[in-house]
């Protein structure tokens, strides 16, 4: 199963929104959202979501998150840890938010790995 059904994988600054995750692990589920329309909520500390899959020929530097609550993320491609970003935000209230990340280009699965979570809900990603 990937994300994109039979398209292409997701490129670089191209939105990944949260309801087009693959697998789901953990307390963690797509609910809906007046604005976003679906969500990824309900987040857990020891969550994850899949996305199959993202591509870029260069270098991955950056992850984007459109979300509301507060948080840790762990960004994982292809299995290894890429990098992790900090959400401090208000429960509700939808804002975005970045952090650097470090990994090779190249064709990727995308796993995002919550290690705290407090009222976290996820819209959308962006890799850049």
């Amino acid at each position: 199963m990937t994300s994109q059904g039979v398209g292409e994988p997701f490129g670089p600054m191209e939105a990944i929104m949260g309801y087009q995750a693959c697998g789901l692990s953990g307390t963690i589920y797509i609910g809906v959202d007046q604005e976003y329309g679906e969500k990824l909520m309900n987040i857990s500390s020891g969550d994850e979501a899949v996305f199959r899959y993202v591509k870029k020929d260069t270098d991955w530097s950056e992850i984007e998150l459109t979300c509301a609550g507060s948080g840790k993320v762990q960004i994982l491609l292809n299995e290894a840890i890429a990098g992790e970003i900090k959400i401090a935000g208000i429960n509700g209230t939808a804002q975005t938010v970045s952090a650097a990340i470090s990994a090779p280009g190249g064709k990727a699965e995308l796993k995002i790995r919550i290690t705290d979570s407090e009222n976290l809900e996820i819209m959308k990603i962006v890799l850049k």
